[in-house]
């Protein structure tokens, strides 16, 4: 009898290792003020790069399955990042249309033409912004996790049509958090992701 309770119990602990760990926002309610003080510290980089004002703010925290995420965000340049501390991979990355708003601030634009509203692919000089624009806030997102652990990013690759495999495994869970630029009336989304 206690043969069989310890078998039946093996075999449920078995079933639930064998599920998608479900990523929890109400465990983790300090990550919204990460990405508040990484937010920040982008703006204040943006400085060094154009006259304009520049503004963010965190449009959204959500956790789900890797498939969906960044299938919606696949129109992006992105960067990622290994992080040795946890063994994990993170994604930064910017949509286009940010991508185009930060290039015509960099270079005296004040905002009065319509964004390029194409799906051509991204230019060298794009995708060297975008991978700079990441790093940065890969840098400040370091700063901002050192109040809670030290952690360290590096970069691996740079990534300008993303697919859900991009991350190595097909269906994860992640956490994605959205915050919004905006810059000469025109506004974009940097996105973070990780397992």
């Amino acid at each position: 009898m206690i043969y069989e309770a310890k078998k039946s119990e093996a075999v449920g602990i078995a079933e639930k290792l064998k599920e998608i760990a479900k990523l929890s926002l109400d465990r983790l309610p300090v990550l919204n003020t990460i990405f508040e003080k990484m937010a920040a510290a982008c703006v204040e980089q943006f400085r060094d790069y154009g006259s304009p004002v520049f503004t963010a703010f965190v449009n959204q925290v959500v956790s789900g399955d890797s498939w969906d995420l960044l299938e919606a965000s696949a129109d992006s340049i992105a960067v990622i990042f290994y992080c040795r501390e946890w063994d994990a991979r993170i994604l930064l990355g910017l949509e286009r249309r940010l991508i185009f708003a930060i290039l015509e601030a960099m270079f005296g634009g004040d905002g009065t033409e319509l964004p390029f509203d194409g799906t051509r692919p991204f230019t060298a000089l794009e995708t060297r912004i975008g991978r700079l624009v990441c790093e940065f806030a890969a840098k400040a997102l370091q700063t901002a996790f050192g109040t809670i652990c030290e952690i360290s990013f590096v970069p691996e690759r740079t990534e300008t049509a993303l697919e859900f495999t991009t991350l190595g495994q097909t269906s994860i869970m992640m956490i994605q958090a959205k915050v919004l630029f905006q810059v000469l009336d025109q506004g974009g989304v940097l996105f973070r992701k990780t397992p």
